[in-house]
């Protein structure tokens, strides 16, 4: 599983959001930010694709998730791991906010 929000909401160090800061546990940290170059547009696609494969080593391409706090930053790197020409995984649209209502176990801020 992937989260792609910055590394200090995943920490749990910050949450603007939702009432509980922390992560998934088990979630992988890979900010939304970093498919993108000095100017704001994607890395080239050979780039992305070494960086998502090193990440996703020994992970099959259908059992990858990507999430954020609400679903929609996440689709960003949905969109660049199709650049890159890597298998579209899948989104979990509830994210972070879903997950931190609902009981389940997380990882929080200590």
């Amino acid at each position: 599983m992937i989260d792609v929000r910055d590394a200090n909401r995943f920490a749990g160090l910050t949450e603007p959001i939702d009432l509980i800061a922390g992560h998934i546990p088990g979630a992988t940290n890979i900010p939304f930010t970093e498919n993108l170059d000095a100017t704001g547009a994607f890395l080239a696609p050979e780039i992305l694709k070494e960086k998502y494969a090193a990440a996703l080593l020994h992970v099959l391409p259908e059992n990858v998730i990507v999430h954020c706090g609400s679903g929609i930053t996440a689709c960003h790197t949905l969109l660049a791991m199709d650049y890159a020409g890597l298998p579209i995984p899948k989104l979990y649209v509830g994210s972070w906010s879903e997950w931190s209502r609902n009981n389940k176990e997380m990882v929080l801020a200590g």
